[in-house]
């Protein structure tokens, strides 16, 4: 089996050295990706009528303006299922226990 694996990774070039100009992630990039995780994690919970909008918003980076055109929706719109989204996930971490980031 480790054959077969160590095989599967040099078939991929994963076994390759890094490139002479690569830095190993820094506390910030690693804090960054913790905090994009988080983000994804919260975006997947919400139920999926209301996953669309904070997804392009927040883990795309889309703006209103991009996501009403994409779906048929006033800006408006937008920024009303966005801050309902908000008020769902705030709704969800009081119900953990969490309260404006303190836990009881």
């Amino acid at each position: 089996m480790k054959n077969v694996s160590l095989d599967n990774l040099e078939k991929e070039n994963r076994g390759a050295a890094l490139p002479e100009n690569w830095d190993a992630p820094t506390p910030e990039d690693m804090e960054s990706q913790a905090h994009y995780r988080a983000l994804a994690g919260r975006v997947s919970a919400l139920p999926e009528a209301c996953r669309e909008i904070p997804e392009l918003k927040f883990l795309w980076e889309w703006s209103d303006e991009s996501i009403a055109r994409k779906l048929g929706l006033s800006e408006g719109a937008v920024r009303m299922r966005v801050n309902r989204g908000r008020a769902l996930r705030s709704e969800k971490l009081k119900e953990g226990g969490y309260e404006r980031g303190y836990s009881k």
